[in-house]
């Protein structure tokens, strides 16, 4: 609460950006596990994923999911 001004990233939301296009965009590709938070009224700092998917993608899966996180990482390198 008493960080809310300052901008930080929701990790939870945060992850969701960077996965989300990798499953609408690949129908073989599932999610098996997300968690994250520990407080229902704090900002999320920590979220985990566990993300299935044929073998034959991961070099794809790998370059999206850098991609997507890189994205991210700029918006936020003058806050966090």
């Amino acid at each position: 609460g008493l960080q809310i001004h300052e901008g930080l990233g929701n990790a939870i939301k945060l992850l969701g950006r960077i996965i989300r296009p990798i499953i609408y965009n690949n129908q073989s590709v599932g999610i098996n596990s997300f968690y994250g938070g520990t407080a229902p009224n704090s900002i999320p700092r920590e979220c985990f994923s566990v993300v299935s998917f044929p073998k034959e993608l991961k070099s794809s899966i790998y370059e999206s999911l850098n991609q997507n996180f890189s994205i991210i990482k700029k918006e936020y390198q003058s806050i966090e």
